[in-house]
């Protein structure tokens, strides 16, 4: 049987400072720019059981601080930018350099976090993750380096360290090139012991993520991983959509408008 606590325990906070400049109708050009830095903390950015805000094990434990990071909602850097530029007139045939305009809108911003959790390996023994129903439970193993190294451009989908693995030698997520497996290994058996013989235990059978300067190595059996939620950092997003106008006089009270779009 499986007891699963849920009480009023968790804590969240976001902190921001926003910036905006607006320009109006200096020499034809408008424009508005807007910047938020912001950091969302928290323990649970929902309920705390959906797929991606798991709840390691031991989180009412020694372990609580694990639930505390950055959550799926923390977008550090956003800045938007809209402008419109009337080009300059002059007198034509036909208006053909008269009634002209540009337009612009872009969006950039920084990428969310994203981390992983192991819900298939009962590292602590306590049964929890196999069976439970809930299917909440799960470990954290641990990361020795820079988060930046791991990057979803090396493409993680389906790669698994795992019994598909050969038992020992690191996986390259994103790659089949094998060449710095044995700097890779040393690196990796290193790590896993100086945590005890029942770390290297587990580092022999599921193997290791290396990336760049960076190892991830399972939980030692009998114990618990020492990484946190949300761990790395997703992509960033970038868009930008542009227009160009042609207004065309029909009579002082009645003009045209046509409009050529870009829609990123």
């Amino acid at each position: 049987k499986y007891v699963d606590y849920f009480g009023n325990l968790d804590s969240s906070n976001y902190n921001g400072v926003q910036a905006v400049l607006t320009l109006r109708n200096f020499h034809g050009l408008g424009s508005t720019v807007g910047y938020t830095y912001s950091h969302a903390l928290g323990s649970s950015a929902d309920q705390g059981t959906s797929g991606g805000l798991v709840i390691p094990i031991n989180s009412n434990g020694n372990l609580h601080n694990q639930l505390y990071s950055s959550t799926t909602f923390d977008l550090r850097h956003r800045s938007t930018l809209s402008a419109n530029y009337a080009l300059p007139e002059v007198k034509s045939p036909a208006q053909l350099l008269e009634g002209w305009s540009l337009n612009a809108t872009a969006l950039l911003q920084s990428g969310t976090p994203w981390g992983v959790n192991d819900t298939s390996t009962d590292f602590a023994g306590t049964g929890e993750q196999r069976g439970n129903p809930a299917a909440n439970q799960g470990s954290q193993w641990t990361f020795i380096g820079n988060p930046s190294d791991f990057t979803p451009s090396h493409n993680y989908d389906g790669v698994t360290p795992g019994p598909t693995g050969t038992p020992g030698v690191p996986w390259f997520p994103g790659s089949t090139n094998l060449a710095n497996a044995p700097t890779a290994s040393a690196t990796c058996n290193s790590a896993a012991a100086a945590k005890g013989p029942l770390a290297i235990a587990s580092l022999r059978v599921l193997g290791c993520y290396a990336l760049g300067g960076s190892i991830m190595i399972p939980a030692p059996y009998g114990g618990y991983g020492a990484g946190t939620r949300n761990l790395f950092n997703g992509e960033g997003y970038r868009n930008l959509d542009m227009s160009i106008a042609k207004r065309i006089k029909v009579t002082e009270r009645f003009s045209a408008q046509f409009r050529a779009e870009l829609f990123n």
